[in-house]
């Protein structure tokens, strides 16, 4: 089962993706770049309720292309006591290039405790499916359903999440270096 979910999530990454922008005059594709919250903001800052901090966290996430997005991020867990912990992971936003402010999205992440006892550097994967909202007011929510599979243990469930964000413009420099 985690293997079948591992080659699903990689072939969204493999599959060739035609840019919505490929084919439009170069007018057009300043407009769509400025109607695209994803390309216009891609850099956000988020509060995390459970996901795969799995109790409560903190994350940084960039929009690396208005379809893929890498998240990192800190949090807390509460499996046998409160600890820390790290994670990092990408996500797929299936309707990432259009102009639309609301899209879905697949990913996957590793999760990992700053205490980890055990000899495997990876404790756990979370593999979400979601829904994410980028408001005019550059305020962004994301609720989602995951799998998560516990190396350590073996066990999976179904877990969720919801975040909340605030997304930032990162300006280009003016210096040229070639």
């Amino acid at each position: 089962m985690l293997k079948l979910i591992i080659v699903l999530f990689s072939s969204c990454f493999f599959l060739s993706n035609l840019s919505a922008t490929e084919y439009l005059p170069k007018a057009l594709k300043k407009d769509f770049i400025h109607k695209n919250r994803r390309t216009k903001y891609p850099l956000g800052v988020n509060l995390l309720l459970l996901g795969p901090s799995e109790l409560i966290g903190t994350s940084l996430d960039f929009f690396i292309t208005p379809n893929v997005n890498f998240e990192i991020g800190v949090g807390l867990d509460n499996n046998k006591a409160i600890q820390p912990n790290y994670f990092s992971g990408l996500k797929y936003h299936l309707l990432g290039n259009t102009i639309t402010n609301t899209t879905f999205y697949a990913g996957g992440y590793f999760k990992n405790n700053f205490t980890n006892n055990t000899s495997g550097i990876l404790q756990e994967l979370y593999f979400p499916i979601g829904l994410q909202k980028i408001k005019r007011n550059k305020f962004t929510w994301n609720l989602e359903l995951a799998y998560k599979y516990d190396v350590e243990s073996a066990k999976s469930i179904v877990w969720g999440a919801f975040k909340i964000g605030y997304r930032f413009k990162i300006r280009k420099s003016k210096l040229n270096l070639n």
